[in-house]
């Protein structure tokens, strides 16, 4: 179930030629309450014509093992699309 109360913002940094980069902020990320499979979503953002959004489960997606934490990048917009993608994780 979606996990009430969450902020999330996105803001776009500097540029790596050839790629498109977004950071997303999840805010009070330690105080998240909730169970395995429960998911926040990050606000959705535009790339390469087609709308996004992160589905971030800090306890694991129900098939996740125990102690992982899951991120799904979701198209949203219609049709078929491949990507290539990077993510990394900073902890302040």
């Amino acid at each position: 179930s979606l996990i009430p109360s969450v902020v999330a913002s996105v803001g776009i940094p500097p540029q790596r030629e050839g790629w498109k980069s977004f950071r997303f902020n999840i805010h009070n990320f330690v105080g998240m309450n909730g169970q395995k499979g429960d998911f926040c979503l990050s606000p959705h953002f535009s790339c390469n014509g087609r709308r996004w959004v992160l589905i971030i489960s800090p306890r694991g997606h129900n098939q996740a093992r125990d102690g992982w934490m899951s991120i799904f990048l979701t198209a949203i917009s219609g049709g078929g699309i491949s990507a290539t993608f990077e993510m990394k994780m900073l902890n302040k």
